[in-house]
């Protein structure tokens, strides 16, 4: 499947990418040549591109983004690109997450569930994000569980600064 060209807005996270309402096997999809104006969540923990998978059953590979372009991010604690393996059980707003102080993507009460099904071969590829109010890429996992593999970011820049090159 493939997303290219396309224009979004959001009040509440993921312009691009995989949502934790989704709830099956996803393969093979590439978003390109996209660009998000705006994402004015403050509370989400979905991200402006990437994915947030907690449900069992639901496992993504061969997810590629390129040349994207993020205009305008607005939640603090909420980084731009981020990929999230069952990390928050359901509770998908950040006010019902307890974190570390100083770390919001490290929880107090890890979930304990067993054999979420994995995240592999994500690649974010020309990425530009130009003005985000939190500048974090953030790879997620509850733990092994849920595991997290071949991640891979080439030219992505958080305002003007390049992360990964």
């Amino acid at each position: 499947m493939t997303f290219d060209n396309d224009i979004s807005w959001s009040n509440e996270g993921i312009n691009f990418g995989i949502s934790q309402a989704v709830s099956s096997t996803i393969s093979n999809v590439l978003y390109v040549h996209d660009t998000s104006i705006h994402d004015l969540a403050t509370a989400t923990a979905e991200p402006s591109i990437g994915m947030s998978i907690t449900h069992q059953g639901t496992s993504a590979s061969g997810i590629t983004f390129q040349n994207i372009v993020i205009e305008d991010t607005k939640g603090s604690v909420i980084a731009p690109i981020k990929v999230v393996n069952n990390w928050l059980t359901g509770a998908w707003q950040m006010a019902n997450v307890k974190t570390q102080p100083g770390n919001p993507y490290v929880l107090l009460n890890p979930p304990s569930d067993a054999g979420i099904p994995p995240i592999s071969n994500v690649t974010f590829n020309d990425i530009k994000v130009l003005s985000s109010t939190n500048s974090d890429i953030a790879v997620v996992s509850a733990g092994s569980a849920a595991p997290i593999t071949g991640v891979n970011f080439n030219n992505v820049s958080i305002n003007g600064t390049f992360s990964y090159q």
